[in-house]
């Protein structure tokens, strides 16, 4: 060859001939611009055509429309669609710099930090993908991708691709795109922010419906509301990110927030809707018990209204049901909370041990006094805690590190803080301990320090060799086995540890409801936890996991229990079929989503990516 981009597009059809030269399948053509091959995105499509190799051969799709069927869309029909999605309107996720919210969480390697990779102004309604690179099967992220990539860029994303990239700005437009993808058999991907870090909601070669422009607030404050919650009311827009809600919220005349995850970029729908644990979660209940009401576009492209007394059972399944399988939400009205009188507090709380025998047993000492310690404190604490083993610490050798941070509802005046930190740490420490307490005036303070975090990796897993296939393991456990088993699991997971290691654990699970048990369809164990574990083995500890964070992949038909109870989840699944007979809405390990037999019936790149 006589240049190094020659030998990147010799490799690369070396390496596609190898892929698909088989009895199995059929050759999928390929055409790459050799303008868009710079050096790290021949080193991507060589990577991902490598992944690629056992699994090329296409499915056999029985219900979604494939390129080259019929039912593909025309041309005409597309243009038809997107004169049809406000293509005048000005669409815009630009960020304006200092500490205005982000309006789309930003890749890690974005220039300008800006979302989208700087493509984020005058965005059209409709992006369709060259049929070259859907041949190619997954999109190369980074600042010399195509526009279509750029568009499509999201969270961990799999070796897979939508086929349409649309960014309705109103319940009209999703109508409009849904009654669309049903007479052309195409399957639907929803995203808020895109923030999923298991990217199980992407259909390939599908329509990917991004809500992200639909970012209304309308407060309601006051006590008269339809649901005579005191602190009143929110009704908000799918694509709004919490750090764009919580600052609105510091602008209103009573300075009021939402129940909110951890990370600032999170988007309201997934996380509300999949259960939803946050620094408020003890006092104000999880993202399931706040949602008032959702409105969203069926199956059918119907517009619906789903609360108490209106399509309860649906209202039902999505408090809890998780995932964009009922319907492609529009807004959703969640309870507001007033921000006490003395503000928000954090209260931060570090040890560092040597990775020795010392080290080891006041570790221990730690982890066996938290519980008590943890349970002894009111609802206005919720926190995480962040076990850290590293290979190479501050003092040369291997250390281990224990963060543990609690949010507080309310002033440092207002708690006995000392006297709270001194039942936790060992009398003669001889750990290195750190203490910082900061105040807030409101959730937006607390929201804004950390506005991009985490931000996007939009580099594709490539196959389940990878260790971010699963991403983690998760376990809701309840006082009793917080008790007796957490202490000795956390440090037998220190312990003979010769390799970087990190793992979390979140109290701030409320151990009941604001709401009647059965008014929710997370499952029981939830309800009855006290700690979520997220760590390599934590499985073990419990029978219930967090639909939101969890494996990938769990064994069989486990993940209907794990996730929802096997009671909950025949009736969710009852609703499922009700309200979306034909089974648009996918997506991998949710209500409805085995079946049928998915490796001949989605258009995937192999069985591995099913």
């Amino acid at each position: 060859f006589d240049s190094s981009k020659d030998f990147g597009l010799g490799c690369i059809a070396f390496l596609h001939r190898l892929a698909c030269d088989r009895p199995c399948g059929v050759l999928r053509p390929m055409s790459l611009r050799c303008t868009k091959l710079s050096r790290t995105a021949m080193a991507r499509s060589i990577a991902l055509l490598v992944a690629m190799v056992p699994w090329c051969c296409d499915g056999s799709p029985a219900a979604w429309c494939a390129r080259g069927d019929s039912c593909w869309p025309t041309a005409a029909e597309l243009q038809a669609l997107e004169l049809d999605l406000a293509p005048q309107a000005d669409r815009s996720l630009h960020w304006p710099g200092g500490d205005a919210p982000y309006p789309l969480p930003v890749p890690d390697d974005s220039p300008g930090g800006q979302p989208l990779y700087g493509m984020s102004q005058n965005l059209r309604p409709l992006y369709v993908q060259d049929a070259s690179e859907a041949a190619f099967g997954s999109c190369m992220p980074g600042e010399n991708a195509s526009d279509f990539c750029k568009q499509s860029t999201r969270n961990w994303p799999r070796v897979w691709s939508p086929a349409f990239i649309a960014w309705p700005l109103t319940s009209t437009h999703v109508q409009r795109l849904i009654k669309f993808a049903s007479k052309h058999r195409l399957c639907v991907g929803v995203a808020g922010t895109g923030h999923d870090f298991l990217n199980r909601h992407s259909c390939d070669q599908g329509l990917f419906i991004r809500t992200t422009l639909m970012k209304e607030i309308q407060w309601n404050l006051y006590g008269n509301n339809a649901w005579g919650h005191a602190d009143g009311t929110v009704r908000l827009g799918p694509g709004l990110t919490f750090t764009e809600i919580q600052k609105s919220g510091s602008e209103q005349p009573r300075k009021s927030f939402v129940a909110s995850g951890w990370c600032p970029t999170v988007g309201i729908i997934g996380w509300s809707t999949g259960g939803g644990h946050g620094p408020y979660g003890r006092s104000k209940g999880l993202g399931v018990d706040n949602i008032l009401e959702v409105e969203l576009v069926t199956g059918d492209g119907t517009s619906v209204v789903a609360n108490a007394t209106t399509n309860a059972d649906l209202f039902w399944a999505i408090r809890g049901g998780g995932g964009s399988v009922w319907g492609v939400v529009t807004a959703i009205t969640v309870r507001a909370h007033a921000v006490p009188e003395r503000g928000i507090t954090s209260v931060a709380l570090q040890f560092i041990w040597d990775a020795d025998d010392a080290g080891l047993e006041e570790l221990r000492e730690v982890v066996q006094a938290y519980p008590d310690w943890a349970l002894g404190l009111d609802a206005r604490w919720s926190g995480v805690g962040v076990l850290v083993s590293s290979v190479g610490g501050e003092s040369g050798g291997p250390q281990w590190s224990l963060n543990i941070a609690y949010v507080v509802l309310g002033g440092v005046d207002e708690m006995d803080l000392q006297n709270a930190v001194e039942q936790l740490v060992p009398t003669n420490c001889s750990s290195s301990f750190a203490q910082h307490v900061t105040h807030y005036e409101d959730a937006w303070g607390f929201a804004k320090g950390a506005s991009n975090v985490p931000p996007y990796n939009p580099a594709p897993i490539l196959n389940a060799s990878s260790p971010l296939w699963n991403a983690i393991e998760s376990s809701l456990i309840d006082e009793d086995t917080m008790k007796a088993r957490f202490p000795e699991h956390v440090v037998s997971l220190f312990h003979g540890q010769k390799s970087t290691f990190s793992g979390t654990f979140f109290h701030d699970i409320p151990g009941g409801s604001t709401e009647p048990v059965t008014a929710t369809s997370i499952s029981p164990g939830f309800r009855d936890a006290t700690l979520l574990l997220e760590y390599p083995g934590s499985e073990e500890l419990s029978a219930n996991t967090y639909f939101s964070e969890s494996s990938y992949e769990l064994p069989g038909a486990s993940w209907k229990e794990r996730y929802w109870g096997k009671s909950n989840y025949q009736k969710l699944l009852s609703i499922k079929n009700e309200f979306d007979p034909h089974g648009l809405f996918w997506c991998h390990h949710c209500v409805g989503s085995d079946e049928r037999d998915m490796k001949a019936d989605r258009r995937r790149l192999g069985d591995i990516l099913v």
